[in-house]
């Protein structure tokens, strides 16, 4: 793969998550990663267990309205970028549709759980910052994690890992930010649960 093609497919890249907030690049030494997402039957038993403990305080509409969100929420976590094995622009184009797809479906999944940061019922609001932070997160992830084709040179892959890298700051600035307000709110309720421990472990862990 020449350098030019590099830089185009980072640059498609840009623009698939142009919109997200920006802070710095992650370190140069970072590897790619991959980060295991918990299938739908584990998310259905998540919420069951979150539904059972609170609905008592919760009116039927309200927990139908949260889980159908968790139901759009697991479909999201399922999302799959297709990857390009070669430097084609067949391959190119797939993947980066499979990005646009992935971003669009992002933002609206976290303006409706946007609707429950000040929530009154606190264990609510502390799922929906929650949410709002791991859904830019496995995103960042799954971006992070597109391979350069084989063939390339030892100089242009670490070009690519870094432009990858710097492109999804913005997403993992959002999560940091999403889990910093959730441990805010606890915080400031004096609470501690499921949630809020969630959030404080994803920021010791970003540190």
């Amino acid at each position: 793969m020449r350098t030019s093609t590099i830089v185009a497919l980072a640059g498609l890249v840009a623009a698939a998550t142009a919109g997200c907030q920006h802070n710095k690049p992650a370190p140069s030494e970072r590897v790619y990663r991959s980060q295991p997402v918990c299938d739908g039957a584990t998310r259905r038993d998540e919420f069951e267990i979150f539904r059972a403990g609170f609905s008592s305080e919760l009116n039927m509409s309200e927990v139908e309205a949260l889980q159908e969100l968790e139901g759009q929420y697991i479909e999201y976590t399922m999302m799959r970028l297709t990857y390009p094995e070669h430097s084609t622009e067949g391959e190119v184009r797939l993947y980066t549709a499979s990005v646009v797809d992935k971003k669009v479906a992002m933002f609206k999944l976290v303006e409706t759980y946007q609707l429950y940061n000040e929530a009154e019922n606190i264990d609510v609001a502390l799922m929906s910052h929650y949410r709002i932070g791991e859904a830019n997160e496995l995103f960042a992830v799954d971006i992070e994690n597109t391979r350069v084709p084989e063939g390339s040179k030892e100089a242009e892959k670490q070009a690519f890992c870094a432009a990858l890298f710097e492109k999804t700051a913005g997403l993992r600035a959002a999560a940091a930010k999403s889990y910093q307000a959730c441990a805010d709110r606890a915080q400031a309720a004096k609470t501690v649960n499921n949630w809020s421990r969630r959030c404080q472990l994803k920021l010791e862990r970003s540190r």
